[in-house]
């Protein structure tokens, strides 16, 4: 029986380091996939409970959070990649020192920097958080509309696609951080609900942790192009057969937009 037909029968998860073994890959990953719970929030039980007054102030305070941390996420960023390229080619520089005689180790020096950061990023991906890889703008468009995919807002898949992101522009690679960015402002968001804070708890569902991740995904495309609004709509166009959307929901999302460009520019007026 051949290895194909042994990993068909057993079945196997969606794993990158297979990628290069086997083709068509036995992947069955999507076995694991399911629809966020709603149920619960459309229980008898859950509709006719007592109503917390405090709940839309605690979730002004989760967006300002989530704004806030995106921002200073991008700026880390934004500040780390140039620095990155700029003591690549700082250092490149030195070494031609404008003698075409030095052309050789100036060369040398560039593609070892730039092999050793793709590799760092690769390597983090493939061995540590697959669910990093790519820009996951299918998987958050998938999440918006109903479905969940396990392990997509990990912190492993959220550190990872930092880190990656940074070292693919570090590299040269042809990529930029606008997918990126929406995906980590997703987990980012995700992050925040979780946090051990009073009041928190009741944010601990698919229904406002849908609402969440949208305003997180929002934010990172904002803090990309610097436009609150083009993220607010985005977020809106990613999700659009769905109708979980209401005019409080794009005010909210806009609130976390704009406190994240806020700290993005903060921050870069401090560098």
């Amino acid at each position: 029986m051949s290895d194909q037909v042994k990993l068909q029968e057993k079945g196997v998860e969606m794993d990158p380091r297979q990628s290069m073994l086997l083709y068509p890959r036995p992947d069955n990953m999507y076995k694991k996939k399911g629809s966020l719970n709603f149920d619960l929030m459309r229980s008898k039980i859950y509709v006719q409970r007592k109503y917390n007054v405090m709940i839309p102030w605690l979730q002004i305070c989760a967006l300002l959070m989530i704004g806030m941390l995106i921002g200073l996420i991008a700026s880390v960023m934004e500040y780390v990649v140039q620095f990155l390229i700029s003591t690549k080619v700082g250092y490149t520089d030195q070494l031609i020192g404008g003698d075409k005689q030095n052309m050789a180790s100036g060369w040398a020096f560039f593609m070892a920097y730039s092999v050793l950061f793709a590799s760092i990023g690769s390597i983090l991906c493939v061995w540590w958080a697959p669910k990093s890889a790519g820009s996951g703008i299918p998987e958050l468009i998938a999440y918006m509309n109903g479905i969940k995919t396990p392990g997509q807002f990990e912190l492993s898949t959220f550190f990872v696609k930092i880190i990656g992101c940074m070292s693919a522009q570090a590299a040269g690679l042809c990529l930029g951080q606008e997918g990126p960015l929406a995906h980590i402002g997703a987990c980012a968001a995700m992050a925040v609900i979780y946090l051990p804070l009073p009041g928190f708890a009741p944010f601990h569902n698919d229904v406002y942790g849908r609402q969440f991740v949208a305003a997180g995904l929002a934010a990172g495309i904002s803090c990309a192009f610097g436009a609150p609004i083009g993220g607010v709509l985005l977020a809106y166009e990613l999700s659009v057969p769905n109708t979980f959307w209401k005019f409080e929901g794009l005010w909210k999302s806009f609130i976390c937009c704009t406190t994240a460009v806020f700290m993005l520019a903060f921050m870069s007026d401090i560098y």
